[in-house]
Parts: C-alpha cells; structure tokens; sequence
C-alpha cells in the first residue's frame, strides 16, 4: 500500500497549515499600531502597553496585541481575523486566561462581526468582541466592565 502521509502533497498541506497557524498567532504590526494609539487616546497612556504578554492559567506565556491597566483590573485586546485557525487560536489564548484565579477582562477586536460566520460564537464565549471601528465608548465599555 503507498504511504500518502509522506507524499509532497500531504507535506506541501502541513506546511501550509504551519505558516496558518503562524499568521494567525503574529498580528499585522501596523494594526497593533492603530489599536494601542486608540487605547491609549481612550485610556492614560502609561496604563497601555502594546505587544503584551501574559501566563494563563496553563502556565503558558501568551502574546496579545495590547493590554490596558487600571485600578479596576487588567484587560487583554487581540486582534482577531477571521480564519478558523485564527479564531481557534485566540479562543484558546482567552479560554486559559479566563481560568485563572484573578482573570482580566479579554476583548477579542475583529474587523467585521459578520465576517466569522457562526465562528463568533466560538470566540464569544471567551472574550467580549468589538468591531475595530466601534465607538471609543464601546471599546471603553468592554475594557472596564465588570
């Protein structure tokens, strides 16, 4: 019998899959770049930090796109496209954020709802999600609610 599991398709197929999962883990440094000047005209400056990092309750060190400081918490904003991969991922960064002890507030930003289909629902459950042009007090609301 041939061993399809090694044949250039099903290794072409891996690869690809591989360089998905990496896009969908690296958000696109200039929409980085929009979110933290738009936190950080919502919100002080010094309580925005861009590109941080931070241990779920798995121990694992994950990356989001910003994460907002105050005296009411902690809130993670990543940025979510709408690729199943990319929606699986960040559901799993906010699903092991959300086990811990003292959790932050997580907000998934996504360019249109619409666009996830009945993928919504899948981040839904871990993160509130704001559209990236929704209104300062929108984006305001979901990072300091309760």
């Amino acid at each position: 019998a041939l061993d399809r599991t090694h044949s250039p398709p099903a290794a072409a197929a891996r690869a690809l899959e591989r360089a998905s999962l990496r896009a969908a883990q690296r958000p696109d440094a200039a929409e980085v770049e929009r979110l933290y000047t738009r936190l950080a005209t919502i919100f002080p400056r010094a309580q925005v930090t861009r590109e941080a990092e931070i241990r779920g309750a798995s121990t694992h060190p994950w990356s989001f796109a910003a994460m907002l400081e105050t005296d009411r918490g902690r809130t993670v904003f990543d940025l979510v496209h709408p690729h199943h991969t990319a929606i699986a991922f960040a559901a799993a960064k906010f699903h092991d954020l959300a086990r811990l002890e003292h959790p932050p507030r997580r907000v998934a930003v996504v360019h249109r709802k619409a666009a996830l289909g009945d993928l919504l629902a899948v981040v839904g459950q871990a993160a509130t999600v704001v559209e990236d042009d929704a209104a300062d007090s929108v984006l305001r609301r979901a990072a300091l609610a309760a």
